[in-house]
């Protein structure tokens, strides 16, 4: 970031620049012309003090300095500005502080009573004698040792002469031990002359005497001493930053003020102070004042006028703040300017206070980082500012910002609510990226190499961003796991589970489901989530977005082996019931999720509790999921209750018993008819026999589609038991005698539908299903024949029959309703077939008259049409040895044409048959022609035998020579025995042009080699 220059809150000439600019950001001139008014308005010779009322912080001195600036300028009034800094000599004496200013502004020179002021007075205050026993001793202890020297000595010895010195030293010595003797104790005291009232007033009086313009013979005086000092009209002291001393000591100087200098002529006092803080501070605390109007009063005791410095609006500190934010370069939102000029809306001063420490906050950090969050700095940076205890709270817990105020808070900052309530806008943002906060407030850089707006999509749960930020890249995977997993121990170290965790769950679920999670991190994650969690909280605020990631998570969790977020997601919403709450179809989706994820161990009451309200709520929902033990969860009393909640106005219903039944049936097994039995039984309960009702035709018609559909649905039941469907085949299958006329009439709901197209389809899939799923057919004989019989759905029957055929499903109990089908078709030959197979000890399965009935049409049908499926089944049937010979014996007594008629395969086949038993037919002329035409050159020589036969008996001639010209074939041995026969016969017996035909005949079909 660009290095910023502070803002230097210093006094501003608030006129208008030669460039005509102005610092008059706030309008406060104004204040400076009121004063100069004030001033001039002051009566001559009379003394004043003016009061300058302002916050602090809102430019009271640069309305002096203003004043100031423009008297300094004029050259028509000489007044002279002194400024008194009552804070800056606080801790020394008023009045020789005060003194020395003044004299040392105004240019004066020091007086000798100035001079004396200064001094200092020594005087003693008490003297005390106090006697010194220990010298008498001493003396005493002398006397006594020179007493006994002169006792002990010779008188002869001792001379006594004393000379003047002698003598004179002995007396000094007495006279100091004397003296000696007793001490003097005195008391002394140093005192200024500050405390003589009436000099420091003298002293004023000389300064201000000094300053002010003289008379003429003061000038002349003057000139003489050559002294050169200034003189002005008048003198302007402003006594500032009162309202910053201690409530004795502004109370002190203004007293001074108003008793010995607050009368001198030519002088005004001007006292800028933050007169509520000084009403409050000094008033109240050192005189005692109980309210408002008594605090207003003391005041006016020392102030003659008072100019007031009116409250700014906000708009004013707004363009305040602007113009700040503009000059010198900060870069700030209107957001964040807003902010600061509400807060600080009553102090200027605190602004710049607050700009200078945001241009510090801003470059610890990126551009990157200021320009995305500025605002969200600070609005921190003023909570720093004004609301430290609530930011100490935060820097352990970020989210109080977005939580209802504590009373204790509301009652240590009454404005901070009003605060947040303002910067609610600016701040709610970041509810979802606490970590941009958590950043600003606690200064962590750990993961400082992290992209922002990678880090707020960790808490916001923008997983498109994370996977396009981490892409490919090991590296990038790496340090976004290693950042969450830090913000999560952030969270649980700060006890913010319940507000901070569910979106940092979110983000890891979302991770994980682009599989970014090893197995590795599963255990890290487990040991920071294995503590006091309320896992409800968590998993309330992730249900409310696709949860089946979430429940994902969980069993891999519990893989492993921490198996408490999958616990406690089925503790979660079994607990939903139990709260009274309605589930919802999301809610019922997650709980048939849960169920399918759920692994042995995690079937306990609690699930299949869970699982059982879900389903009573919307069962379609659970059925789309598949689960490992379907009938835990799939009670028999909860089969028991679908069951006899069966009616035939549910039936109908899309979504109704039916449909469960069918359902669960899947789920639990296809194969199985247990709960068909217990359905089948539930709808014989409703379900009517047959009566000559209309009303009653459609009820059986509906309820049997159902029972279809129930049947259509599990194509893999295996219905053991056909009891039931055959007591609904009754109800179907009744029969009612009417009085009509006098004549009764039977009637049945077959006669009553026989024309209906659908309604005979009905009952073309009742037989279908009931039979591929008993492996049986059961239903009444006079079903089947209606649905032959009919022209609508005979083929749709008959394809019915082939296909019980293809499962293996007995048929041949209804032959003789089968037969009655008409046309050959695919399916009718597979039917046909299946009823002329044998059994297995070789026996007809149907009456052989119907066996008789079914090859004679055919036959018949072959011999006057041609259809290669009939002819193929005809051959196949021909096949069987059995239906074989009834073929024969059929075709023995149908003439040549009739024969020659037949297909070839089977012609051949019937020749051959024949051919065996030539014998037995050589008084059938038709067979005999057959084999002469069609037979095989085998069957043509046997043939020959027969002919021969026949030339030889007498009557038979005939007959021979019509089967010589039908042979197709003769070798050359029975060509000449032909030959031979032939000759030997008269034309009486055989005409001569007959024999020509013959030998012509014979020629032509034997072999010329």
């Amino acid at each position: 970031m660009e290095t910023q220059n502070f803002i230097i809150d210093e006094e501003k000439v608030l006129e208008v620049l030669d460039d005509g600019t102005s610092m008059d950001f706030l309008n406060t001139k104004v204040y400076a012309d009121a004063l100069e008014k004030s001033i001039e308005c002051v009566p001559k010779g009379k003394s004043f003090t003016i009061g300058l009322y302002g916050d602090w912080g809102t430019g009271k001195s640069s309305i002096i300095r203003t004043l100031e600036k423009r008297y300094e300028s004029s050259q028509a009034k000489k007044y002279k500005f002194v400024t008194y800094d009552a804070w800056k000599y606080a801790n020394d004496s008023f009045r020789r502080m005060f003194l020395f200013e003044l004299q040392k502004q105004l240019g004066v020179k020091r007086t000798e009573k100035m001079d004396r002021f200064y001094d200092n007075i020594n005087e003693d205050i008490e003297v005390k004698h106090k006697s010194n026993p220990s010298y008498g001793i001493a003396i005493l202890i002398a006397a006594l040792i020179i007493a006994l020297i002169l006792l002990i000595i010779p008188k002869e010895n001792i001379s006594w002469s004393f000379g003047f010195t002698t003598i004179t030293s002995i007396i000094t010595l007495i006279i100091i031990y004397l003296k000696h003797s007793t001490d003097d104790l005195k008391v002394t005291c140093q005192k200024s002359r500050l405390f003589a009232p009436e000099q420091f007033e003298e002293c004023f009086d000389e300064l201000v005497d000094a300053s002010l313009k003289d008379n003429v013979l003061d000038k002349l005086l003057k000139w003489v001493k050559k002294d050169d000092s200034p003189k002005y009209n008048k003198l302007i002291i402003v006594v500032d930053n009162l309202d910053r001393c201690s409530a004795l000591q502004a109370q002190e100087m203004l007293t001074a003020i108003k008793s010995f200098l607050g009368k001198r002529s030519n002088v005004i006092f001007i006292i800028p102070l933050a007169v509520n803080s000084l009403k409050h501070h000094l008033v109240k605390s050192s005189c005692g004042e109980d309210n408002e109007n008594e605090a207003n009063e003391y005041l006016r005791k020392f102030f003659n006028v008072s100019v007031w410095i009116k409250p700014f609006q906000n708009d004013e500190m707004f363009d305040f703040t602007q113009r700040l934010n503009e000059e010198y370069n900060l870069h700030l939102s209107k957001t964040s300017v807003s902010n600061i000029s509400r807060e600080y809306a009553t102090n200027p001063r605190r602004i710049i206070q607050l700009l200078n420490n945001l241009i510090i906050e801003f470059s610890l950090y990126e551009n990157e980082f200021v320009q995305a969050n500025e605002s969200a700095i600070c609005v921190l940076a003023i909570i720093r500012e004004e609301f430290q205890a609530f930011y100490s709270k935060l820097v352990t817990n970020p989210y109080l910002l977005y939580k209802e105020l504590s009373d204790v808070d509301k009652d240590d900052n009454p404005k901070l609510e009003l605060f947040l309530q303002r910067t609610k806008a600016t701040m709610l943002p970041y509810k979802e990226t606490i970590g941009i906060i958590d950043r600003i407030i606690s200064n962590s850089a750990v993961f400082q190499c992290l992209p922002v707006d990678v880090s707020e999509a960790l808490e916001t749960s923008n997983i498109s961003k994370i996977s396009d930020f981490i892409g490919d890249n090991d590296k990038k995977k790496n340090l976004v796991l290693d950042c969450l997993k830090d913000k999560v121990n952030k969270v649980l170290s700060r006890g913010l589970s319940d507000t901070d965790l569910p979106c940092l769950l979110r983000s890891i679920i979302g991770i994980d489901s682009l599989g970014f999670l090893s197995i590795a991190d599963y255990k890290i994650l487990i040991d920071l989530l294995n503590e006091n969690i309320n896992w409800k909280k968590q998993i309330a605020y992730l249900q409310d977005v696709d949860f089946h990631p979430v429940v994902d998570f969980a069993c891999k969790l519990r893989d492993e082996s921490f198996g408490i977020l999958f616990n406690e997601i089925v503790v979660y919403y079994s607990s939903l019931k139990t709260e009274g709450k309605t589930y919802s179809n999301r809610v019922i989706d997650n709980i048939g999720y849960i169920a399918s994820r759920a692994i042995d161990s995690d079937y306990d009451n609690t699930l299949i509790k869970c699982f059982y309200d879900a389903y009573i709520g919307n069962p379609q929902i659970l059925f789309k999921y598949k689960y490992l033990k379907p009938s835990s969860l799939f009670s028999s009393t909860l089969v028991n209750e679908v069951v006899a909640k069966l009616s035939y106005e549910d039936l109908v219903e899309k979504t109704g018993s039916q449909y469960q039944l069918m359902e669960i049936n899947k789920q639990i097994d296809e194969n199985s008819d247990v709960i068909f039995q217990s359905y089948i039984k539930q709808v014989l309960s409703f379900t009517p026999s047959y009566s000559f009702n209309p009303n009653n035709s459609n009820e059986i018609l509906e309820i049997t589609v159902h029972v279809v559909d129930y049947m259509k649905q599990l194509p893999n039941i295996n219905i053991t038991d056909a009891s039931a469907l055959s007591e609904f085949c009754n109800r179907i299958n009744n029969t009612v005698t009417v009085q009509i006329r006098y004549i009764a009439e039977q009637h049945n709901l077959y006669s009553e539908i026989a024309s209906s197209e659908e309604s005979l389809r009905i009952l073309c899939d009742f037989l279908k299903y009931t039979s591929l799923r008993c492996g049986k057919i059961f239903v009444p004989h006079k079903m089947v024949e209606t649905l032959i019989a009919s022209k609508e759905v005979k083929a749709v029957a008959m394809e019915i029959f082939s296909d019980f055929v293809v499962n293996g499903i007995e048929i041949a109990d209804y032959a003789k309703e089968l037969v009655q089908y008409t046309i050959y078709d695919d399916a009718y030959l597979k039917v046909l077939e299946n009823l002329l197979a044998l059994d297995t000890e070789g026996n007809f399965r149907i009456s052989i008259d119907l066996v008789n009935k079914e090859i004679s049409e055919m036959l018949d049908f072959l011999s006057s049409d041609t259809d290669d499926m009939v002819e193929s089944c005809a051959v196949r049937l021909a096949s069987v040895p059995q239906l074989q010979s009834i073929m024969t014996d059929k075709l023995s007594s149908k003439p040549i044409d009739y024969l020659i008629k037949l297909p070839t395969e089977l012609k051949a086949m019937m020749v051959e048959k024949f051919a065996e038993h030539l014998g037995d037919f050589e008084a059938n002329i038709g067979v005999l022609e057959l084999i002469a035409s069609h037979g095989t050159k085998s069957n043509v020589k046997e043939l020959v035998k027969v002919i021969t036969k026949k030339l030889m008996t007498k009557g038979q001639e005939a007959i021979a020579v019509s089967l010589i010209k039908k042979l197709h074939y003769c070798n050359k041995k029975n060509f000449d025995l032909l030959i031979s026969c032939l000759k030997n016969f008269s034309d009486d017996v055989i005409p001569e042009e007959d024999k020509n035909i013959c030998f012509e005949h014979l020629s032509k079909i034997v072999p010329t080699k």
